[in-house]
């Protein structure tokens, strides 16, 4: 990560919104689909310990002021962090969320609205067991636009976690937030 950062890829551009402090343990997933069959042929997880093994450390993320609990049950925490308008007028939600079971996870949005304005977005945060990580619904400029949307003041949405097996972790009623 530290070269991604100094090449000018930002923390931020790659879905991590807080300060983590240093990075000792770096967790990569790699996938093989079979598209013609919709089916995953392997997965493997690989761990990068740029300071030693020895010296890795678990990223807990402190609640501070602004922070919004919009799930909290023996599956999953989530926790809207912000909101932000980017230079594009594209409009998102900041989340962080943490997997409190021993499966990998997937968290994906479903029912999504924007000033009471069926808005298409996309979430499909995939967390392994026990770990966590951010993620971000977005809005594009051009869709708030085309709803006459110049500004957001409200979104709602339900959330649907699932493990590999495509059961059921838990799924939410509609989650209204004003930004």
């Amino acid at each position: 990560l530290g070269d991604l950062v100094e090449i000018g890829v930002d923390l931020e551009t790659m879905g991590i919104y807080d300060d983590i402090g240093d990075y000792t343990d770096i967790a990569l997933t790699f996938s093989i689909d079979d598209n013609e069959e919709w089916e995953e042929i392997g997965r493997e997880s690989v761990h990068l310990y740029p300071q030693g093994e020895e010296k890795a450390t678990v990223f807990e993320r402190k609640a501070q002021s602004g922070d919004e609990v919009i799930v909290d049950n023996e599956y999953a925490t989530v926790t809207v962090v912000g909101y932000e308008t980017n230079e594009d007028g594209d409009f998102s939600v900041k989340m962080f969320i943490v997997n409190k079971t021993d499966e990998n996870m997937s968290v994906e949005i479903h029912d999504e609205t924007v000033n009471d304005f069926m808005i298409n977005t996309y979430l499909d945060v995939e967390l392994p067991a026990g770990m966590s990580g951010y993620g971000a619904l977005t809005w594009y400029s051009y869709d708030l636009e085309d709803n006459h949307i110049d500004a957001v003041e409200e979104v709602e949405f339900s959330l649907f976690a699932k493990n590999e097996d495509y059961h059921s972790f838990f799924e939410t009623g509609p989650i209204t937030l004003k930004p």
